[in-house]
């Protein structure tokens, strides 16, 4: 309990600050004030419009493209290769290059 009432006396020596202006009002001015306002002044391209949020619909639609081709043409090479290739499932299958690099690293930690 003591304590807590030496934090109170010790917070009640710090002065009050007399560099800015207290409130939202005064905050939104520095913020968003037409001629000195941080956002006006040094982040011009910052419009409202993206709030510092990202909206997910346009980053998947830039997106879509390549998702699809890694889902159906990636996939149909898996296909084709398991039925064309009888040792799919063992390094046989693998290719030359491929077998010497796991043969090269089999001691590594």
């Amino acid at each position: 309990m003591n304590y807590t009432f030496e934090c109170f006396r010790k917070g009640a020596e710090v002065p009050e600050i007399e560099w800015c202006e207290p409130g939202e009002k005064a905050v939104m001015q520095v913020l968003m004030g037409s001629k000195n306002g941080f956002l006006t002044k040094r982040l011009k391209v910052v419009n409202g419009i993206n709030d510092g949020l990202i909206y997910l619909l346009p980053v998947i639609l830039k997106a879509v493209d390549t998702f699809l081709e890694e889902l159906i043409v990636r996939r149909k090479l898996a296909d084709n290769f398991g039925f064309y290739e009888h040792h799919y499932d063992s390094l046989q299958g693998a290719w030359e290059w491929a077998r010497k690099t796991l043969m090269d690293h089999a001691s590594d930690e």
